[in-house]
């Protein structure tokens, strides 16, 4: 489950405001002068002013009865003319009358016909209509190039969602190769990760039928009941199916998606009865029962694990009103938190019975990675409260530590390195690219140096 928030905003009204007020000041003072000049000059003089007034007026009547169609052209008045002209002249009234009928007949009718007439004589003129805006050669260039990049990656999702409706449908996950249905060992008896976490996808793409396709197998195949009572990643049903559940519903407010999360997520709920709160790593979905990877040191539960389920559980909490689920990952966080490292950054594994930290390795690629960009992403789902000194600190405290592990290579290619028993191990590996993408997004909310982001100065950028 994404979020990404984009503002924008601008400054023309309170520029034209100004301009308006100024115009006003202006127009007040002149009239101020004239008035105290007027007072100096005598009778002999208004006199010659109240001609001139008169002529103009007489003038601008003049020109505005020649462009109306009501009133014929001026004729001369010799001869055959005078009587022609004479004839229009008893012909005008009628012509008016007939012209106002036409009027009558083209204006909206109802009960909403005085208003908007009222309207379009507050509406510019069509022979004034406001300038289209005219794009330069660069900007036409660029809309064309983003257009046929959306209709690629579009074909790219509609040539990938195909293959697996074909070969796979129902099931985890496509095999490329021998194009077979696969489920890891990780998602037990549950099935249909990958259609449940492509939705809001598909949703966003407007596409359509594959759409009513995938909802149609959640409706009658996705279910929780009497699958096999054995343990699933915690973490990745959470993603995975609960997030694009929540994902699905918020995009398009069906009911069905939500009942389906809510089903879901009660079921994950156990996960969190441990003696610090912080979930544990497996959880049978029929049974509540809970465990830890055999390949985890000492029984710990993976950093991520632990605070890539704030988002799903918070705005699950936020749509079914219970607080249940906001409170287990709160807690959860909190627990992180409240221990944490002298060295600025977090451990990979953390056990979730006593809350000590595991071997002092960090990445912010595997085993790390989505713990970071939750951290931001839950303070932008809470609406970004300038006000709040809690989830807003702890992302950024957090990346002040994040910074002493970004580098640049001798290519001048800048990345982000791992730390082993406090040693620095000069590798990114591909999990955490995404990175970027957080600092780019958390950019305009950074704290700022001499105008520049902290983020840009702590990473040598």
């Amino acid at each position: 489950m994404s979020i990404s928030i984009d503002m924008s905003g601008g400054g023309g009204f309170g520029a034209e405001y100004g301009d308006a007020l100024a115009s006003t000041v202006a127009k007040s003072s002149r009239s101020r002068s004239f008035a105290s000049y007027t007072r100096n000059i005598d009778a002999k003089t208004i006199g010659m002013i109240a001609i001139v007034v008169v002529l103009c007026v007489t003038v601008v009547a003049t020109v505005i009865a020649s462009e109306t169609d009501s009133f014929p052209s001026p004729q001369t008045t010799s001869g055959a003319s005078k009587s022609h002209a004479q004839h229009e002249k008893s012909e005008a009234p009628q012509q008016q009358n007939q012209q106002r009928q036409r009027h009558q007949q083209e204006q909206p009718q109802g009960p909403n016909s005085q208003g908007q007439n009222q309207r379009q004589h507050t509406q510019t003129p069509p022979q004034h209509q406001q300038p289209k805006v005219q794009l330069t050669e660069e900007q036409i260039m660029e809309a064309e190039v983003t257009s046929e990049r959306r209709k690629h990656v579009k074909s790219m999702m509609a040539d990938a969602w195909s293959a697996y409706s074909e070969h796979a449908f129902g099931y985890n996950e496509l095999k490329p190769v021998s194009r077979k249905g696969h489920s890891p060992q990780y998602f037990g008896s549950l099935k249909g990760a990958s259609l449940v976490d492509a939705l809001d996808t598909l949703i966003l793409m407007n596409m359509t039928k594959e759409v009513a396709q995938a909802r149609s197998w959640i409706e009658h195949d996705l279910v929780f009941d009497g699958i096999a009572t054995v343990q699933v990643s915690t973490f990745e049903v959470c993603i995975r199916f609960l997030g694009g559940l929540l994902s699905a519903f918020a995009l398009t407010g069906d009911v069905l998606y939500k009942d389906k999360a809510l089903d879901l997520g009660r079921r994950l709920i156990p996960a969190f009865d441990t003696p610090t709160g912080l979930p544990m790593s497996t959880i049978d979905l029929a049974t509540g029962a809970t465990g830890s990877w055999s390949w985890a040191p000492g029984g710990c539960s993976i950093l991520s694990e632990v605070g890539t389920m704030s988002l799903e559980f918070i705005y699950l909490s936020r749509i079914t009103g219970d607080d249940i689920f906001a409170d287990k990952v709160n807690t959860a966080m909190t627990r992180v938190f409240d221990d944490f490292p002298d060295c600025g950054l977090f451990p990979n594994y953390i056990h979730p019975q006593t809350g000590k930290w595991g071997p002092n390795e960090t990445s912010v690629g595997a085993l790390g990675d989505s713990f970071y960009e939750y951290l931001y992403k839950t303070w932008v789902l809470e609406g970004k409260p300038q006000d709040d000194l809690l989830t807003r600190a702890r992302y950024e405290r957090t990346m002040r530590g994040v910074s002493h592990l970004v580098h640049t290579s001798k290519q001048n290619n800048v990345y982000i390195a791992e730390t082993k028993n406090g040693v620095m191990q000069h590798k990114m590996g591909h999990l955490a690219c995404f990175m970027g993408g957080l600092y780019a997004l958390s950019a305009d909310d950074a704290p700022t140096v001499g105008g520049c982001c902290i983020w840009s100065l702590l990473n040598g950028y």
